[in-house]
């Protein structure tokens, strides 16, 4: 949410508390919300979902909505995992390197239980990959 909000405010715009949905990392929720996201006047042109659960939902929504992914709005899920592949239409997503976040993760509890990190705090940054598919128009 930090990243969304300073990514608008970086390119000068507004952010919009009505855009943002909460909800549980679910298909029904991102079914519900997206039935919340199609109320609003305008409506929205994309949309982009905090896991593929949540995505899932929302296409669900769209679909019985009769809304065209993508040519009315285009939908992007966070995380490529295999469900990402059997939707459609075929899911954009944010890929996260989910295995190198897993390594460093081990390697840093592996430190800590051997008393090399103690009380230590440390920001990794790991690379996001948008891996552009057919639930969004082209967005390069």
């Amino acid at each position: 949410m930090a990243g969304y909000r300073f990514a608008l405010q970086e390119t000068g715009l507004e952010v919009n508390d009505q855009l943002i949905f909460s909800g549980e990392f679910s298909v029904d929720s991102g079914y519900q919300m997206t039935k919340k996201l199609l109320s609003l006047s305008p409506r929205p042109t994309a949309m982009f979902a905090s896991n593929n659960f949540i995505a899932i939902g929302a296409l669900k929504a769209l679909r019985d909505a009769q809304v065209s992914v993508p040519d009315e709005i285009s939908v992007v899920g966070f995380d490529d995992l295999p469900l990402a592949i059997v939707v459609d239409p075929f899911l954009t997503v944010a890929d996260q390197p989910a295995y190198d976040m897993g390594q460093r993760a081990t390697q840093r509890l592996l430190e800590t239980i051997d008393g090399e990190l103690i009380d230590s705090v440390q920001e990794i940054v790991l690379p996001v990959s948008i891996i552009e598919r057919k639930s969004t128009k082209s967005i390069s």
